[in-house]
């Protein structure tokens, strides 16, 4: 089930990675604490994934969901 939660979320923050929406950016950023929290609770799906951290990182620091309006 953990694993169908991951491709999931990272699916989720594909679709909405040209979107720039106050609801958009709210979605990745539930999206990312999702899959951190998921981390802690499985750590086995991340420890020998590294194109699953790579990816992740590089779509989280691409993001610009933490400068929207506060």
């Amino acid at each position: 089930m953990a694993v169908e939660s991951l491709k999931g979320l990272l699916n989720l923050v594909d679709e909405l990675e040209i979107e720039h929406s106050k609801d958009c950016n709210d979605l990745k950023a539930f999206a990312f604490s999702a899959i951190g929290l998921l981390s802690k609770r499985v750590p086995m799906l991340f420890a020998n994934e590294y194109s699953i951290l790579s990816l992740i990182f590089s779509k989280f620091f691409c993001c610009d969901f933490f400068l929207s309006e506060i």
